[in-house]
């Protein structure tokens, strides 16, 4: 399944990648479904109402082939759009195996810094909910569950959805995500490769297809080799997420035990590790590395080790292109501000994500706690007193 959110700027791209998939088309064991919405005015004969169906091989570029029908204008921000996508897939195209691609501008769980949008989440419809609006995780995460599938893999063809809170978002919603730590570039993924794979070996895992998809982009990168083209793709197996965020919290905890003898060393090590277009977002595993170096504290010294660890196994592929400081990438990114990067309301909306509504301390509760001149709980503990403490997969 395909659901390709391209009424906005990057409507071209969503063409091409229509015509990658075309050149494959579906088979006897694989099919290819699309739900896509392009734009009329950035795509010539892209005008407007929303397309759905069974991708067939269609040589003609630039050409979307006959065998999609019209189903309107839907608004592909509406979460109620995409778990009819889903169903509606389901129900006429049962598999044994499902896999979800989300396609459109992405940022993280966090909202575009730029002055003339201030979205959150994934998806851009111009048409139907304006530049200003997109569906926030939270929101992508229930539609999505609220199909009735659990995904093999979701793979978000996409900017920036490479983080821990995006991760745990989807807990129990698929067994693998693939995604991309920093801006991925409007080539998108590399659907004729991937699809080929898929059609010559249809009863590969989701591991193997997981691991695919993140390999093909890569070398679909490197065939390009522009200058300044940069990429990072990963894929992670989440039967280990709640472990890991369970990790996460009790290593929050101790930091924030420890913040009076610490909270240098802390800042030292969220500001060594690799950052990415937004420089709120900091490489999980560098920053690991650079506090399990800067560290006083030997238990936050074994905490971080062994979470680096564990990160590494959840992280089953990691691939990156003309990347700086390439090695030190784990393939996923966490939110870690300082002062300066931290609009008025982002704690609050940070408060919102499942990762920061479990039980006791969270890395919510850290981020908070860094950037809050008393050093103390309160702010969070009443940014949280407003929402349920727990938050279940629905």
């Amino acid at each position: 399944m395909v659901y390709l959110a391209a009424d906005n700027d990057i409507s071209h791209a969503a063409l091409v990648d229509i015509d990658e998939m075309e050149e494959v088309g579906s088979s006897y064991n694989v099919n290819i479904v699309v739900q896509a919405e392009f734009s009329s005015v950035q795509t010539d004969g892209g005008a407007a109402p929303t397309i759905r169906g069974r991708v067939m091989h269609d040589a003609r570029p630039g050409v979307i082939g006959p065998w999609h029908e019209e189903i309107g204008n839907r608004d592909m921000t509406d979460p109620v759009t995409l778990t009819e996508f889903i169903t509606w897939a389901a129900e006429n195209y049962p598999a044994d195996r499902y896999a979800l691609v989300l396609w459109s501008h992405g940022s993280g769980w966090k909202e575009y810094t730029a002055s003339f949008i201030a979205p959150k989440g994934m998806f851009i419809d111009y048409t139907s909910a304006g530049r200003s609006v997109m569906m926030t995780i939270g929101e992508l995460a229930r539609a999505v569950r609220e199909s009735g599938i659990v995904f093999d893999i979701i793979n978000f063809d996409a900017c920036l959805m490479g983080m821990y809170e995006v991760a745990y978002e989807f807990r129990g919603a698929a067994d693998h995500l693939v995604f991309s730590e920093g801006l991925y570039p409007s080539y998108g993924d590399s659907y004729d490769t991937i699809l080929r794979e898929l059609v010559n070996s249809p009863s590969m895992d989701g591991s193997r297809l997981a691991k695919t998809i993140a390999g093909k982009c890569r070398e679909f990168y490197e065939q390009i080799g522009l200058d300044g083209l940069v990429m990072t793709k990963s894929a992670v197996d989440m039967s280990g997420i709640d472990r890991f965020h369970a990790g996460m919290c009790e290593l929050a905890e101790r930091l924030c035990d420890c913040m009076d003898t610490e909270q240098g060393r802390i800042e030292d090590a969220r500001d060594a590790a690799v950052c990415f277009e937004y420089p709120e977002n900091r490489d999980l595993g560098s920053f690991l590395n650079e506090l399990a170096l800067l560290t006083s504290d030997p238990d936050v010294r074994l905490m971080s080790e062994d979470l680096r660890k564990a990160l590494s196994r959840i992280v089953i592929c990691n691939e990156t292109y003309g990347m700086d400081r390439a090695d030190e990438i784990s393939g996923m990114s966490i939110y870690f501000p300082d002062q300066h990067q931290a609009a008025e309301d982002d704690l609050s909306r940070y408060a919102e994500l499942a990762c920061n509504r479990s039980p006791g301390t969270t890395w919510g509760s850290l981020v908070s706690m860094i950037l809050s001149e008393s050093k103390t709980l309160d702010d969070w503990e009443y940014i949280l007193a407003g929402t349920d403490s727990i938050v279940e997969p629905e």
